[in-house]
């Protein structure tokens, strides 16, 4: 189901067709936007179509909202570039390589990448 759908039910199933009040938020090390009832969290994961639901209880792992399947994760490599080498055409960088889990649902979804390159100037890397 596409994102503006799923989020469309949500609202008719759990919000009485209003639309949810939506904060910025992360899941696990990623940005999500987050609504919430009673019972639950709903966390839209803003790059791919899926909803997360979490029980406040903290009873069980969280799960898709789609299809009520549980959510999975990549470990997602990101590969560390310098702007001043990559405008120039050439991919080079110090040899750090972060991690980020990336959540999807193998059901729903289609596996994410395990690998991202982003860039970032020397100087942004050392003040890390």
């Amino acid at each position: 189901m596409e994102k503006e759908g799923l989020v469309r039910r949500l609202a008719d199933e759990k919000f009485n067709g209003e639309s949810p009040t939506w904060r910025e938020a992360r899941f696990d090390q990623v940005r999500v936007l987050c609504a919430e009832d009673d019972e639950n969290w709903y966390m839209l994961y803003t790059s791919a179509p899926l909803i997360i639901v979490q029980e406040k209880a903290m009873k069980n792992p969280p799960t898709c909202y789609e299809c009520g399947g549980p959510v999975d994760y990549v470990a997602r490599r990101l590969s560390v570039h310098f702007k001043e080498f990559t405008d120039m055409g050439v991919p080079a960088g110090g040899g750090e390589v972060r991690t980020k889990r990336i959540p999807y649902c193998p059901n729903c979804n289609t596996k994410p990448s395990g690998h991202e390159v982003i860039s970032e100037s020397v100087e942004e890397s050392l003040r890390r």
